[in-house]
């Protein structure tokens, strides 16, 4: 009975102990969290967004993991709007391994379809675009390079649909522009890589008309379109021939040895006025993205009908692909279907066929 009274006294007497030892040592607050700046995002974490204070340890972690913390998830039913080794949290890894701070190649990780938007006019009848084939071109056993030319012979070309006569200018409803070197190499996340070659650069982006407006004649007046600021706003611009300038140009410096940026400008416009429409879209057949295959379509159309004036149809083939390496892509070097040349001067030649331009002086 005593030893049971001592061991209840020793415990009581240790617990008060223990009790009174805690509240004498100061308690150690839990962590804040690392606020992360928006200039620091917009330097890629590299710093405080002043260039010269770099972000170390927790600073830099939490910055990489605020990048990330808008990504969506992959969606397996959607592959294609994402990368093949699409995973944010492994980019985070790979950004806080040693070496890669600041490496490119982490960017795989995050990697994305670029969404190209779409400027309609308010009262636009959007064209209804063709259907795929019911019945595929596809065989069991195909090579890449022998399921390229079946899918180019049965479908590839230039279709005419409606003629029409001395167009001014038109809507470039859906600009596009360079992709990185990361999408070129990816198997999914470039939508169209047959248009690719044409659209695919940067100066489009911001003058839309710039394969189009031209000193020499025919050519047309102006192409409308949607341009995106550095600061993210849209906005719609006509990009137009000043031809006064232009008729300046002939007469001062009639070597010809001068650029479109001396006599066009862009004016920013609150609704568009063409009639006529340029759009493309990324069309998918069975197996394509496994046997390195891109198609795509152009459409040039009637806005205020949603009429189809005219429609081309291509392929392209991925050159790792045609010589069997499947897990490599390098779309920047694809080939376009057999007899149908892809570059900036076979777009303007489909344009011109499709909407041709009005004479100058009529």
């Amino acid at each position: 009975m005593l030893n049971a009274v001592t061991n209840t006294t020793f415990c009581s007497l240790a617990c008060a102990v223990s009790v009174a030892i805690v509240l004498a040592v100061p308690q150690v607050s839990l962590a804040q969290p690392v606020e992360v700046r928006e200039a620091s995002l917009k330097r890629n974490c590299l710093d405080k967004g002043t260039s010269d204070r770099p972000l170390v340890g927790q600073e830099f972690e939490a910055c990489l993991r605020k990048q990330i913390e808008g990504l969506p998830a992959l969606d397996t039913t959607r592959h294609e709007h994402f990368g093949e080794r699409y995973d944010p949290q492994k980019y985070v890894e790979c950004r806080l391994q040693p070496g890669n701070r600041n490496s490119s190649a982490c960017n795989v990780f995050i990697l994305r379809r670029r969404e190209w938007p779409e400027y309609w006019p308010g009262n636009a009848v959007r064209p209804k675009w063709p259907e795929a084939p019911k019945a595929s071109v596809y065989r069991e056993g195909m090579k890449p390079r022998e399921y390229w030319e079946a899918l180019c012979k049965a479908e590839a070309g230039e279709f005419i649909h409606k003629t029409v006569v001395d167009v001014e200018g038109f809507l470039l409803v859906r600009p596009r522009g360079a992709e990185t070197d990361d999408a070129m190499q990816d198997k999914y996340v470039i939508e169209d890589a047959y248009g690719l070659l044409e659209f695919g650069y940067p100066n489009r982006e911001k003058r839309p008309g710039v394969y189009f407006l031209s000193k020499s004649r025919p050519t047309y007046r102006y192409v409308e379109g949607g341009v995106t600021t550095r600061t993210g706003a849209d906005v719609r611009v006509r990009h137009e021939i000043d031809f006064s300038r232009l008729a300046e140009l002939r007469r001062l410096r009639p070597d010809g040895v001068w650029g479109e940026k001396q006599f066009t400008k862009l004016v920013n416009v609150e609704t568009f006025s063409s009639r006529f429409g340029i759009a493309w879209r990324g069309i998918s057949r069975e197996n394509d993205f496994e046997m390195g295959i891109s198609g795509g379509e152009l459409a040039a159309f009637d806005l205020t009908s949603g009429e189809l004036v005219a429609l081309r149809r291509g392929f392209a083939l991925d050159p790792y692909a045609a010589r069997g390496v499947m897990d490599r892509r390098w779309w920047l070097s694809s080939s376009g279907c057999p007899v149908m040349a892809r570059e900036s001067l076979t777009l303007r030649a489909f344009v011109h066929k499709a909407l041709p331009p009005k004479a100058i002086g009529k």
